[in-house]
């Protein structure tokens, strides 16, 4: 299967001020490293040896630092001449990927590219959870809820926490009518694009998986079992 990876890394940064006045988000310090460097790491460790970086803000610091590669890991730069936030950026580097994508980010960047790219498989790379702090603000019209446990790669890409009104894991309540939410008639039956989403991709197989629900107990409790 042949994964084609797209690091997103042209945003400014502005939420990491002041660590990004200086330089680019990727290059910002973590542990002593740049924040890039542990991506790279990751997918090395999983294989993926090749990946294309798209940027914007001081593109040529982050070329000047990886060059052609670090790490084990091939790189390939897609400079934007504007913002044109993730589904821009995956159009650039991912639009002509033959099969599937994998994206290391929330689950707001995941079902923005499964969208933008609906004709391939978009698995996430990423489980995310919830941190206290500035959360940022998207315009778009997907969430990520955040909750530690991503169903995106069993569900297409659509997220069943937030596309679905009563947050659904294992299919459709069966109270949808004409393909709209029995609680929020407005809202379109999340379980019904998830179906679609796999049946465009070839990956009906998935709904026979068990979906394996979160554990919310906590460390303590978890010693006591």
């Amino acid at each position: 299967m042949a994964i084609h990876t797209v690091i997103m890394a042209g945003g400014a940064g502005t939420r990491l001020l002041p660590l990004t006045a200086a330089c680019p988000k990727p290059l910002a310090s973590l542990c002593g490293a740049p924040i890039m460097d542990y991506t790279l790491r990751l997918l090395k460790r999983h294989g993926l040896t090749q990946a294309d970086v798209t940027l914007w803000y001081r593109p040529q610091d982050v070329e000047k630092h990886f060059g052609s590669g670090a790490h084990g890991v091939r790189l390939r730069y897609v400079v934007e001449d504007r913002p044109v936030g993730t589904a821009g950026s995956v159009l650039l580097a991912a639009g002509d990927t033959q099969d599937t994508v994998l994206v290391l980010s929330c689950g707001v960047g995941v079902q923005t590219v499964a969208e933008v790219l609906p004709d391939k498989k978009v698995y996430a790379g990423c489980d995310t959870y919830r941190l206290p702090g500035f959360q940022g603000v998207t315009p778009l019209e997907v969430n990520c809820d955040q909750c530690g446990e991503c169903y995106l790669n069993l569900t297409g890409g659509i997220c069943p926490i937030t596309a679905c009104s009563k947050s659904l894991v294992n299919g459709q309540c069966g109270g949808a009518k004409n393909g709209h939410c029995e609680v929020d008639p407005n809202m379109e039956c999340g379980w019904e694009r998830i179906y679609r989403r796999l049946e465009a991709v070839g990956r009906l197989d998935v709904l026979k998986c068990p979906t394996q629900v979160r554990n919310f107990a906590t460390d303590q409790e978890v010693s006591k079992q």
